[in-house]
């Protein structure tokens, strides 16, 4: 029996798994298997045979990119056959740049489904050092807060300043399909980012992910500096550098000072003042500017990062990354695969999955929370965590407690940020060893920013711990757990206390009792006004809403 009419869904699922390298025969014994257990054929897709997927698998391997020797063209071609899938392009000209944004059903949909009321995060810069066209992805984070892609952008370096065109088309194809969608933030990774056009297109607010600059220092600290306990050191005062800067004290002249003391490590001093002091400025801007994404954001976009790197930049021809059209054409089809397979529920059926370029697992963030507070021993100046696949192995984490410490771990030594690090964090801020971090301390400065209401009995005042409440149910609702009853109780009778000081800057509308569309639900707009700098109460004076209650990034 044939069945030329099987569902999209299927479709999809086969042609996923033919670019990634299953073979026919597993494709079919695994769908047969699956058939069997439901009791026997009950749907059109039951009647999928082997005829249907050999032929597909002759389509995939038949296919060549290079739909001509002339790049541009070939490119052209592929546009005109992939319409669905493009939603801006500007071809080759003299007065605009090439760029092609590339959107598949399947992405749009994951955009709708976790990108509504949730994050938008940008990966910008993929690619810069190797291919043709570096790849811009716009990623949602799905259920278990993995970084997956919605959008590639690719255009050249010096067209990214033209960002509003691309954005609104995008925004506009998302809109068109539900009227109602919405951002709740946005996180960028470059300070040259054009946050204008996110913030007139998305009309949310921004948030900045330092993950690629930290990696950068940590990668270029290990292979320039051999003594460990030397490292330790410059990378606690490099990460204490950032801290004052987020906390709005000091310049770019922080760095310089907190490195000069280390004639020993002149190998890293000098790339640190060749590479990164030209661009330290722009950076501290953004860090003063914008909130501070959270610690499992990064570990999700360096995950992502990481996952995109194995899949696409690993032909063993060179040349191909001279090309677009070799670009878009595996980003549509192995990548696309790839990325659309982690989400697939039976993914672990096959042995494929296991294989390096494929398997994704969970981000760092995430594997920390299964290490065992028994599994930390700490000591003066370190952590030892016993390693959760060998656990006779024990690693060594200096300066425990801080995004910027160094794990002796073969993923930490190549820059990464690893479950060990997390876990001390998590367990060094239990223990109040060290202070929160910087996104928690920029939450809780809005927050109170909201509830520091200019007079007492006030509706004012009566919206701002209404809003508070909801503000809370919101984030208990994202990450699982029952609002805590007295939660609102102890944010009012801290604010209670508060003086009423530069009470001007701190109206929370003329009209608080109503937001833009005219109902009386507290208006989500309102609380992401509260994140912009000048929302920010200075840290020493500020008053903190209880730990227990408000600690989300743990």
């Amino acid at each position: 029996m044939y069945a030329p009419y099987i569902s999209e869904d299927l479709r999809l699922h086969v042609l996923s798994l033919l670019y990634v390298g299953v073979s026919v025969e597993t494709i079919m014994q695994r769908h047969k298997e699956s058939v069997e257990r439901q009791g026997g054929p009950s749907n059109r897709d039951d009647l999928l045979n082997h005829r249907h997927v050999r032929r597909q698998e002759r389509i995939i391997r038949r296919f060549s990119y290079e739909l001509d020797s002339d790049d541009a063209i070939s490119v052209s071609k592929w546009v005109e056959s992939h319409q669905s899938w493009v939603f801006f392009y500007e071809d080759y000209s003299d007065s605009e740049p090439f760029a092609l944004g590339i959107q598949t059903e399947w992405q749009l949909q994951q955009m709708i489904r976790f990108g509504n009321r949730s994050l938008l995060a940008s990966d910008s810069r993929f690619g810069t050092n190797k291919l043709k066209y570096p790849v811009h992805s716009l990623v949602v984070f799905n259920s278990e807060n993995k970084a997956i892609p919605v959008a590639w952008m690719i255009t050249p370096k010096f067209a990214s300043g033209d960002a509003y065109r691309w954005m609104r088309a995008l925004y506009n194809r998302v809109r068109t399909k539900d009227p109602l969608w919405k951002v709740a933030g946005f996180i960028v990774d470059d300070p040259l980012t054009d946050t204008l056009s996110i913030k007139e297109v998305f009309q949310c607010p921004i948030l900045i992910c330092f993950w690629r600059v930290r990696h950068a220092w940590h990668k270029n600290l290990m292979n320039r500096c051999s003594d460990m306990d030397y490292c330790a050191e410059i990378s606690k005062k490099l990460g204490e550098s950032v801290s004052n800067i987020c906390k709005g004290h000091g310049n770019a002249h922080v760095f310089e000072a907190a490195l000069e003391d280390f004639i020993d490590a002149s190998d890293f001093v000098d790339y640190f003042k060749a590479v990164w002091s030209p661009r330290l400025g722009l950076w501290v801007d953004a860090l003063k500017s914008y909130p501070m994404a959270s610690h499992e954001a990064s570990a999700a976009m360096e995950s992502y990062h990481h996952l995109l790197r194995l899949r696409l930049v690993n032909e063993k021809d060179n040349s191909v990354y001279e090309r677009a059209d070799w670009l878009v054409h595996k980003l549509g089809t192995k990548v696309h695969s790839y990325f659309w397979l982690d989400e697939y529920s039976g993914k672990g059926d096959f042995a494929r999955y296991w294989k390096d370029e494929w398997f994704s697992g969970l981000t760092a963030w995430r594997k920390s929370m299964k290490i065992p507070d028994d599994d930390i021993t700490m000591e003066d100046k370190i952590a030892r965590v016993v390693d959760q696949e060998d656990r006779s192995a024990i690693h060594i984490v200096r300066n425990p407690g801080s995004e910027y410490a160094l794990c002796d771990c073969d993923r930490a030594n190549a820059g990464n940020l690893c479950d060990h690090v997390f876990k001390t964090i998590r367990f060094y801020r239990d223990k109040k060893h060290v202070e929160r971090s910087l996104s928690m301390l920029q939450y809780h400065q809005a927050l109170m920013k909201i509830l520091h209401c200019p007079q007492h009995d006030s509706l004012a005042r009566d919206y701002a711990s209404s809003l508070a409440v909801w503000v809370q149910m919101q984030l208990d609702s994202q990450i699982g757990q029952p609002s805590s009853s007295h939660a609102s109780d102890s944010a009012m009778e801290q604010v209670s206390d508060q003086p009423t000081a530069n009470q001007d800057s701190v109206l929370l509308n003329e009209n608080p009792s109503r937001n833009d569309n005219g109902s009386d639900e507290p208006s989500t707009a309102l609380v992401n006004e509260v994140m912009s700098e000048n929302d920010m109460l200075d840290y020493e004076n500020g008053t903190e809403v209880s730990r227990a209650e408000m600690e989300i990034d743990a």
